[in-house]
């Protein structure tokens, strides 16, 4: 047990800037929807675009609340903006995984609003969203990849707290795939300066 006399750091988010009523809901045809509890139907839908497999096992909010992350079967996290949704909605970019990672099982937001993780079959991956999002031939690689055990399995859930301090990642499919890793792995995260 390590004991820790430094009082935590304050966590990085705004609660009073969340909305109970409004919740997204990603499905494993593809589609997005995002849904008020005041009313029946969904208020918007992101569908499948041409070319892009059907699959989204995992999607989130940016911490502001103005992008949505959409992890898709074809190895891209596609970027979405909810102030250009009226006229349909478009991917404003495609964050790209190397080829043979798998399908991006799990996206999640860090506190900062700078990173998202992102899991694959084969690892987990830290992308900063204000860098460069494209490998090309001269370019510095556009993600770092989070140390952890190698082919762990479907990523079913990220978890990370408040204060931005610890990151739980479980992996798992429940039997619907399989048999597969099984495992819960916690990490601790230090600010880089």
């Amino acid at each position: 047990m390590v004991f820790n006399t430094a009082p935590p750091p304050a966590p990085q988010n705004d609660d009073t800037q969340t909305a109970p009523n409004i919740f997204m809901a990603a499905s494993i045809d593809g589609t997005i929807r995002i849904w008020d509890r005041r009313v029946p139907d969904p208020v918007a839908r992101i569908g499948n675009r041409r070319g892009v497999p059907p699959w989204c096992m995992g999607a989130c909010w940016s911490v502001d609340g103005n992008w949505i992350y959409a992890g898709r079967r074809n190895g891209t996290v596609e970027e979405f903006s909810i102030h250009k949704a009226r006229g349909g909605w478009q991917p404003e970019r495609t964050l790209k995984f190397p080829n043979g990672s798998g399908a991006v099982s799990c996206v999640r937001p860090m506190a900062n609003g700078r990173h998202i993780i992102c899991a694959s079959h084969d690892i987990l991956r830290l992308w900063d969203l204000q860098g460069e999002t494209q490998a090309t031939k001269h370019s510095k690689v556009p993600f770092v990849v989070v140390p952890g055990p190698p082919k762990a399995g479907v990523i079913s859930a990220l978890y990370i707290d408040p204060t931005s301090r610890i990151m739980i990642s479980a992996a798992g499919t429940r039997g619907w795939d399989g048999t597969s890793t099984e495992v819960l792995i916690g990490y601790e995260i230090s600010p880089v300066k």
